[in-house]
C-alpha cells in the first residue's frame, strides 16, 4: 500500500465512484448524527441504484471478517459468490495485512473508511488494468455493537475479466462518534425489495488466492 493519502472531497467527487457517494450518503441520512444506524435500518430501495455493488460483511472474531451478502459485481470481480469468503480474498496477498487492519479499525474505532484500488490486467495486459474505489460504512447490531460493515465496491470498467486481486492506493478514514444506545423506536425494514440479502450464506470451502471532513453529499431518497 502506497504511503498517500488521496484528497477526500476530489476523491468523492470523481464521477467514476458516483455509487460509494450514493450509499455513503444514505447511510448518513441513516444515522443522523449518531455513531452509526443499526443493521436493520438499512432498507434496500434507498440502495436500488447501487444494489449490484454493495456488500455486507461480518466481524466473527480478532481478524475474521467475512462476506455475508454482496451484489453482482462483487461476485463477479471475485469470480464466484464470495458468502462466507474472507474479506481480504479481494485484496492481493501483499496488502491483505493492510485492508485487516483497515477493516478492523472500521469496526473497533468506529470508522468510515474509503480506499482506492487498482488491478493489473492478467498476463501483463494493460488494457485490462482496473480502478476502483471501495468503501466501508459500520452498522451497529441489536445491542449497540458494531460487527457488521456496508460496503460498495465500484469499479471504472465493465469489461475487465474476473477473478481480480486489488492493492491498496490510498486510504481515506474519518471517525465516528463513542457508540450510545438504541432509540426505542426503529423504522420498519423493507427487505423484500433484495431477496438476494434475505438468502442464507452458502458454505465456503476454498482458499481464494483521516480525514475528519463534514459530508458534502446529495442524499439518496428512498
Amino acid at each position: 500500500m502506497r504511503d498517500q493519502v488521496i484528497d477526500l472531497m476530489q476523491y468523492r467527487n470523481a464521477e467514476h465512484f458516483h455509487l460509494l457517494n450514493e450509499v455513503e450518503s444514505y447511510w448518513e441520512a441513516l444515522r443522523d448524527g449518531a455513531s452509526a444506524p443499526f443493521r436493520d435500518q438499512i432498507d434496500p430501495r434507498g440502495l436500488e441504484r447501487a444494489l449490484d455493488n454493495v456488500f455486507y460483511i461480518e466481524k466473527l472474531g480478532a481478524g475474521a471478517v467475512r462476506f455475508r451478502l454482496a451484489g453482482k459485481v462483487v461476485e463477479q470481480l471475485i469470480g464466484m459468490d464470495p458468502r462466507s469468503m474472507p474479506f481480504v480474498s479481494l485484496f492481493d496477498g501483499a496488502d491483505r495485512t493492510a485492508a485487516r487492519n483497515l477493516v478492523e479499525n472500521a469496526f473497533e474505532r468506529p470508522q468510515v473508511v474509503r480506499m482506492r484500488l487498482f488491478s493489473k490486467g492478467p498476463n501483463g495486459q494493460s488494457k485490462f488494468n482496473l480502478s476502483g474505489g471501495l468503501i466501508l460504512l459500520p452498522l451497529k447490531d441489536a445491542k449497540g455493537s458494531v460487527r457488521r460493515a456496508l460496503g460498495c465496491l465500484q469499479v471504472e470498467k465493465k469489461d475487465a475479466p474476473s477473478m481480480r486481486n486489488f492493492t491498496i492506493q490510498t486510504v481515506t478514514t474519518r471517525n465516528l462518534a463513542p457508540l450510545e444506545k438504541r432509540p426505542e423506536k426503529m423504522p420498519p425494514l423493507i427487505e423484500e425489495a433484495f431477496t438476494e440479502f434475505n438468502e442464507d450464506p452458502a458454505k465456503f470451502d476454498h482458499k481464494p488466492a483521516k480525514t475528519d471532513v463534514t459530508p458534502f453529499l446529495r442524499v439518496v431518497k428512498s
